[in-house]
């Protein structure tokens, strides 16, 4: 009988660890237009599970704010929010908590997110990708689906604001606010940083459990590679705010560790010191800083999660489906890791995956991707045209690389946002294995709730991982 590893023994597997930005990394969404506040109302909404049941019963009527929403007359005639629409009714079980998943109830009756009710019940959107077949006007159809996501917000703010029907669930919006303020006493360096966002000084951009994050795999998964991937144009602030964290530079993290691949970076012969030679202080020096490296170990590197740019950085497209049906522009790198010529594309799923290892081998520890967010939009936003995962599935493969990728939209029984694909055959992997295997939900009030919600995902994953290559899933 094959003997089972131990949870977390095969660490010398090559971890990829992909991580969608809004929602997931910070709390403003910039690519749909949506603030602080709208953004973490949206996060909350998709925590909170009820039952949906008549109006005339006992529960959380939301008619009032149904009600209140103008009605849009739709391309095909039709109008929304219809009047049939029933209130929703939130589960009494639990009575404030917020969840990643709908919890079990006796009854076996499904459960919706208040976001998922929303979305299927109120208010559906129109299916762009069928408009011609159905002799509608693709753009009539998409400035419809705008104004319903418009609708849903004004929805969902009125649910959730004092006096709103489910206004027993705030304080865990303001506790999400109060997790993403900047310390007082940080907020001048903060504010004359010149990073994003941190202009007032006033509300962090990156959330804290990134950072733990990097810190973690830098001293327990070393040979890691962290993909920050997204639809929008925020990509150079992000990679701005992790370089600065990277190279010591972050204002909110002055005696934090480096990761910068120098002596005193963490992994490195003289982490725990200060760059100039003095012991680092604060909680972010390595055990035992300040004394002296064995000999002859002073230089030796520590890990570097620095994103260079525009070697670690591309952008995938998506115009088939198949093994080939998908590309990825970058910049030609050369022997040395460094950029090396001018730009080129990558065609196929196959190819795509060894140019990134490529990049990996050669070093690059951190890169950063956007994604064809035309693509996954024009076909219904539907999971097997979302942001592509290369995988490669089995206990053999697995036991050799792993690859878990963080996104919001990640749904409870769909992928929605994700498209984990074999990059051997282009076939989709079912969400039924890749969830919380390849692919793991994020929901914002549990990421600043504390600052272990990634790491426990990559850990978790990693046991799921480590079942399927004993045999033991």
């Amino acid at each position: 009988m094959r003997m089972a590893a131990a949870v977390g023994s095969l660490t010398t597997r090559r971890l990829w660890v992909h991580l969608d930005v809004n929602k997931t990394l910070i709390g403003v969404d910039p690519a749909s237009g949506q603030d602080v506040h709208t953004a973490l109302v949206g996060s909350l909404g998709k925590c909170v599970f009820g039952r949906v049941r008549d109006r005339s019963e006992h529960g959380c009527d939301l008619s009032e704010a149904i009600d209140s929403i103008p009605r849009l007359s739709l391309p095909d005639g039709s109008e929304l929010p219809s009047k049939e629409r029933k209130g929703f009714r939130f589960l009494a079980e639990g009575e404030d908590s917020v969840a990643l998943e709908p919890p079990a109830v006796a009854d076996g009756a499904t459960l919706h997110s208040l976001v998922g009710f929303l979305e299927r019940e109120v208010l559906p959107y129109m299916e762009e990708a069928s408009a011609d077949a159905r002799g509608l006007v693709r753009s009539e159809v998409r400035a419809a689906n705008e104004a319903i996501k418009t609708a849903r917000r004004a929805a969902l703010d009125l649910v959730l604001r004092p006096g709103g029907a489910a206004a027993r669930f705030l304080p865990h919006l303001q506790a999400m606010k109060d997790a993403l303020a900047v310390p007082p006493a940080l907020a001048p360096a903060y504010a004359a940083s010149g990073l994003s966002h941190a202009a007032d000084g006033s509300l962090r951009f990156l959330c804290p459990a990134y950072f733990t994050l990097l810190q973690w795999l830098a001293r327990n998964r070393p040979e890691s590679t962290v993909v920050i991937r997204t639809f929008g144009t925020d990509l150079p602030e992000v990679v701005a705010e992790h370089n600065a964290f990277c190279e010591g530079r972050h204002p909110l993290y002055p005696s934090g560790p480096r990761l910068d691949g120098s002596p005193f970076a963490i992994g490195g012969g003289s982490e725990g010191r200060g760059a100039t030679g003095g012991p680092a202080a604060g909680p972010g020096a390595g055990a035992g800083a300040g004394a002296a490296p064995p000999e002859g170990e002073a230089g030796r590197p520590g890990v570097d999660f620095r994103l260079r740019c525009p070697e670690g950085t591309g952008a995938m497209l998506r115009f088939a489906d198949g093994p080939m049906g998908t590309a990825m522009s970058t910049v030609r790198v050369g022997a040395e890791g460094k950029g090396a010529g001018p730009a080129q594309v990558v065609v196929g799923t196959a190819a795509i995956h060894e140019e990134l290892e490529r990049r990996r081998a050669l070093g690059m520890r951190a890169m950063g991707i956007q994604d064809h967010y035309r693509w996954w939009k024009s076909h219904d936003e539907v999971g097997e045209a979302g942001k592509v995962l290369l995988v490669k599935d089995g206990p053999a493969a697995l036991s050799e690389e792993l690859s878990v990728f963080f996104d919001d939209n990640i749904g409870g029984h769909r992928a929605k946002i994700v498209d984990a694909r074999d990059y051997t055959t282009g076939e989709p992997v079912p969400f039924s294995r890749s969830k919380g295997l390849f692919l793991r939900k994020v929901a914002m009030p549990l990421v600043l709730k504390g600052d272990s919600f990634f790491v426990d995902g990559v850990r978790d994953a990693e046991r799921r991982a480590d079942a399927i290559v004993n045999g033991e899933a």
